[in-house]
């Protein structure tokens, strides 16, 4: 029976959310899952003209500096439009809901304000059409602070595995993905890049 216990939400909704506000969460949730499917079928059409698939003509809008697209698109978004999302709400004083705010702000303040810094890019422009995309990080962001704000999580919950092997594992892709920034870096600047 202890092997069903992963199968159930470590969640409950707080007492004042209401039905309707549930239904609006789900449905935009649905919505979510049909823009990821939407956006895995096109890039597997034809990538976003990012990186080496940026053909410089224009056809995404004209051309934005790599760190002004980098802090407007996860700094505001990430950042900013989730913690005001997150005061807004401001109904969930759970202490596991606090930790799933502050990874996700921990991510985001890295990759919209400090990522785009370190980094040395092949390119300093991208076409402004990739930031613009970067709307559904609005979507994204929303949903989170507001399911954070909605839900609760009791303080046991700490020390189920689920909890502790999801922490590890962000810990760890935290880490590695710093590495891997740090490796990029090091080769591109043995090439002279921008």
């Amino acid at each position: 029976m202890a092997f069903f216990k992963c199968f159930q939400f470590p969640w409950n909704f707080l007492d004042e959310i209401v039905e309707d506000e549930q239904n609006v969460h789900w449905t935009i949730v649905l919505i979510s899952y049909l823009l990821v499917v939407a956006s895995l079928i096109s890039q597997l059409r034809q990538p976003a003209p990012y990186g080496r698939f940026d053909p410089k003509d224009g056809t995404w809008g004209p051309q934005l500096n790599q760190c002004i697209a980098h802090v407007a698109n996860d700094g505001l978004w990430g950042v900013l439009f989730f913690s005001g999302m997150c005061f807004y709400y401001n109904r969930s004083q759970s202490f596991i809901n606090n930790v799933f705010v502050a990874v996700w702000l921990c991510h985001f303040v890295h990759r919209g304000f400090i990522h785009p810094f370190l980094m040395l890019y092949s390119s300093p422009t991208v076409a402004l059409g990739i930031p613009v995309t970067g709307l559904t990080l609005a979507l994204f962001a929303f949903l989170h602070a507001q399911f954070f704000e909605m839900t609760f999580y009791d303080k046991s919950y700490a020390l189920d595995f689920r909890f502790i092997f999801g922490a590890f594992m962000f810990a760890c892709g935290f880490v590695i993905n710093r590495m891997a920034d740090y490796k990029l870096r090091e080769l591109r600047d043995r090439k002279s890049v921008v």
